[in-house]
């Protein structure tokens, strides 16, 4: 499990930001994965703590963290501007108005609610026999996706340009055909930005 992006905005005056996590790897999709996250301000200080669960069938879910009510712009603190050469203002102090949401523990818990059409059977199948097992389903975080940093934009300002782009999933299922080229449909989503156009390159390579 990780968070689908590492970098979060939202606008002064907001209560809370949306944060999307997903789940991927074996037989991911039939598990029930339950992740608990702490909310901490600039100063590293324990905010609150949040829990999110992803439900067999479900790749993602949102996050609603409660932005720390302390956090607010500074008496003294400036957003950033141009001088007329084109060069930043000394001093400038956007980005610090932030704060941190770190996932701190993800385990899988046992569901038995009806199987979603969207699991294989086969998947289905592992989970149960990889719950019985001695340290039953293992869920890991991903090193490089379990924290989060989000910040604050003053009111007015556009948010954060043309943005970001990533894919909607990090794993999609496709059934290819012995006897001739089939195309995969993979969706990319934009985020933290929505000025101009944006365009990126892409690839694919042998497993």
């Amino acid at each position: 499990v990780g968070f689908m992006s590492t970098n979060a905005y939202f606008t002064d005056g907001a209560t809370f930001v949306n944060l999307d996590v997903e789940k991927s790897g074996f037989a991911a999709l039939a598990a029930r994965v339950d992740v608990d996250f702490v909310i901490y301000d600039r100063n590293n200080s324990v905010v609150k703590m949040e829990k999110v669960h992803l439900m067999p069938g479900q790749q993602s879910a949102t996050l609603r963290a409660s932005i720390p009510s302390r956090l607010e712009l500074q008496d003294g603190d400036k957003t950033a501007g141009d001088k007329n050469d084109g060069s930043k203002e000394e001093g400038d102090k956007k980005d610090d108005n932030f704060f941190w949401v770190d996932m701190v523990r993800a385990s899988y818990q046992k569901d038995d609610s009806p199987k979603p059409h969207r699991v294989s059977v086969y998947d289905h199948q592992c989970i149960e026999a990889m719950a019985r097992l001695k340290d039953k389903a293992r869920v890991v975080i991903t090193e490089d996706r379990a924290r989060a940093k989000v910040y604050m934009q003053p009111k007015g300002e556009a948010q954060h340009g043309a943005g970001q782009l990533r894919m909607q999933k990090s794993e999609v299922t496709h059934k290819p055909s012995r006897d001739k080229q089939t195309n995969l449909q993979v969706l990319v989503q934009r985020f933290n930005g929505s000025d101009g156009e944006l365009k990126c390159r892409f690839r694919t390579e042998a497993a």
